[in-house]
């Protein structure tokens, strides 16, 4: 659902996020996010939380960027959508990153099918897959 600002006059603005109804979906791409990063970053996973933290803030501003056209927002409360998706991030980061650091064979079966169905295609998969396990929790 997305709700109209005026942008420009007579054009109104959308959003990709529209706080607080798509409350899970930004949370589940933050998980996402946050598992895909601890894939990326192995063997150097971050373990302190502040510095994963800084990590996910800096992607909400990269998705802010990404997302601003004419007539398009990232969200309608910006704020609130970081504090949503840091957290998330921060969960799936650290559980994934504790993981491989303890299994390294687990982080090579995800990076090997990651490598070969492509980090799109796992991303876009895992986005539903978080936010499916928020809204059973919910």
């Amino acid at each position: 659902m997305n709700k109209d600002k005026p942008a420009v006059v007579g054009q109104p603005t959308r959003y990709v996020y529209t706080l607080p109804d798509d409350r899970i979906r930004v949370q589940g791409v933050g998980m996402a996010m946050g598992c895909m990063a601890a894939l990326r970053d192995y063997p150097q996973v971050l373990t302190d939380h502040d510095a994963i933290e800084a990590q996910a803030r800096t992607g909400c501003l990269s998705l802010n960027v990404f997302f601003a056209s004419p007539g398009w927002q990232l969200t309608n409360e910006f704020g609130q959508f970081c504090e949503l998706l840091a957290e998330q991030y921060v969960r799936g980061y650290e559980k994934d990153g504790h993981v491989y650091l303890l299994c390294e064979a687990d982080y090579r079966e995800n990076k090997q099918e990651t490598d070969r169905i492509g980090w799109a295609v796992v991303s876009a998969l895992l986005v539903d897959e978080c936010i499916r396990q928020l809204e059973e929790t919910s």
